[in-house]
């Protein structure tokens, strides 16, 4: 089932939260945006991340911290159904991961 919840917080990671920082973007061959990720003046992922697939839609949602990922990081399928998450401690350590 899709979660429209969950859709509304992809939407609106994608539209406001490249604020702040440096970002990189990373294009599949065709030209299509890959990855968006935001970095430190070093270079090292610290912000949003958000992985998509070939046709547009969000893959992957999360967040990074000083190079690690923390908090709760959702797995979206092509068609636009999450298909699951994981929830990552400060430490970067996997605390739950749900997938369907």
């Amino acid at each position: 089932m899709r979660c429209l919840a969950c859709a509304a917080v992809l939407a609106g990671l994608v539209a406001g939260a490249w604020a702040q920082g440096n970002v990189r973007e990373v294009r599949y061959k065709d030209g299509a945006l890959k990855v968006r990720y935001e970095v430190t003046e070093t270079g090292r992922p610290d912000g949003s991340y958000v992985g998509y697939h070939r046709n547009g839609v969000v893959r992957t949602r999360g967040l990074f911290v000083d190079g690690k990922r923390e908090g709760l990081w959702l797995h979206v399928d092509e068609k636009g159904y999450i298909c699951g998450y994981e929830d990552f401690e400060a430490a970067g350590t996997v605390h739950a991961v749900r997938m369907r």
